[in-house]
């Protein structure tokens, strides 16, 4: 399954207020076959904690199969630890969460 190059790109935003055009700008991206969006997840955190998430892929599952394989290796091999001068830092509570 030839795909590459392929970015992994996460994006974060302080203050969500969204109002569609990041959604027509990828339309417009993609109409003019400048990108080729093969997964998108987006993930929400309310301030009650509670998680929502929606996601589009434009693989097949044996395709997701394979490319997660691959991505998830990627980023195992990315996730090494940085050696610091100091005490180890953990990401401040309000920031740290996990999906449930």
């Amino acid at each position: 399954m030839p795909v590459g190059p392929v970015q992994l790109l996460v994006v974060v935003f302080k203050e969500p207020h969204f109002s569609g055009e990041i959604i027509e700008e990828l339309k417009r991206l993609l109409a003019i076959d400048l990108i080729r969006l093969i997964d998108v997840l987006v993930v929400q955190k309310d301030l009650d904690g509670s998680v929502t998430a929606v996601q589009v892929s434009d693989l097949t599952i044996g395709e997701a199969e394979e490319m997660g394989a691959v991505i998830g290796a990627r980023i195992a091999g990315a996730r090494r630890p940085r050696r610091r001068k100091g005490r180890a830092r953990s990401p401040a509570p309000e920031r740290a969460w996990t999906a449930t």
